[in-house]
C-alpha cells in the first residue's frame, strides 16, 4: 500500500513539473535571451534626418503610391483597420535625396494599444482593455514579398520606453521591428497575427 502510495505521488508531481514547464514555455517565447540594445527606434532622428508626418493612413497610402521619388516597397501595418480607437502617430523617414529619388527610406509608427483580451481597465464611467505602447519600423522590401517569420527578443533603449522586440522577416529580409512595452505577458503568435490580418502591401 506504501508503494502504491509513492507511485501515485510520484505520478503527480511528475505530472505538475510537465505543466509547469508547459506553462513556462507559453510565457517564454524569445527566440533567445539575447539583448538587443542598438535598436533603429533610438536615433530615428539622427539616422534619418528627413521625414514627413500624417494624420491619417489614408495620407500615408497616397504618399507612397503617388510620389515618384519613391522607389521603394513597402509592407506595413494599418493599426486602423484593427482597432479604430487605438492611437498612432505615422512618420516616412528617409537619409537623403540622390538624382530624384529618396535613399534608404523608413516608416515609422507610434501607438497606444488597447486589448480586451489582456484585461479590463475602468477610468471614470469608462471601462476598456488595457494599454500597452508600441514603436514600429518598417523597411522596404527587397525583391519579392516572401514567408513572413517572427523572432522575439529582449531590448534595452535609453529612453526605457520599450523593453521587448519582435523582427519581421520578408525570406531572408527584415522588413520590420516591432518594439513594445507592457506590464503583462505578450505572446509572439498575438503580433504574428497582428501583423498578418492588418498588412499593406505596396508594390513599386
Amino acid at each position: 500500500m506504501k508503494r502504491r502510495y509513492t507511485l501515485l505521488l510520484l505520478v503527480i508531481i511528475l505530472t505538475l513539473v510537465g505543466c509547469k514547464n508547459k506553462s513556462s514555455e507559453e510565457l517564454n517565447d524569445y527566440d533567445s535571451e539575447e539583448i538587443i540594445t542598438n535598436g533603429v527606434i533610438e536615433d530615428t532622428y539622427e539616422a534619418y534626418p528627413n521625414y514627413e508626418s500624417f494624420f491619417t493612413y489614408k495620407e500615408l497610402n497616397e504618399f507612397i503610391m503617388n510620389n515618384e521619388k519613391i522607389t521603394d516597397s513597402f509592407l506595413y501595418l494599418d493599426l486602423k483597420k484593427y482597432s479604430p480607437r487605438w492611437e498612432s502617430s505615422r512618420n516616412f523617414y528617409y537619409k537623403t535625396e540622390s538624382n530624384g529619388k529618396i535613399i534608404d527610406p523608413i516608416i515609422c509608427i507610434y501607438a497606444t494599444m488597447t486589448d480586451e483580451r489582456f484585461g479590463l481597465v475602468k477610468i471614470g464611467d469608462l471601462t476598456k482593455g488595457v494599454s500597452y505602447n508600441v514603436g514600429i519600423v518598417f523597411y522596404p522590401l527587397s525583391g519579392e514579398y516572401e514567408r513572413l517569420t517572427f523572432k522575439k527578443y529582449h531590448c534595452k533603449v535609453e529612453q526605457g520606453r520599450f523593453d521587448n522586440v519582435i523582427y519581421v522577416n520578408s525570406g531572408e529580409k527584415k522588413i520590420c521591428e516591432i518594439y513594445y512595452q507592457a506590464d503583462f505577458n505578450i505572446s509572439k503568435d498575438y503580433f504574428q497575427d497582428l501583423f498578418i490580418e492588418n498588412m499593406n502591401l505596396f508594390i513599386k
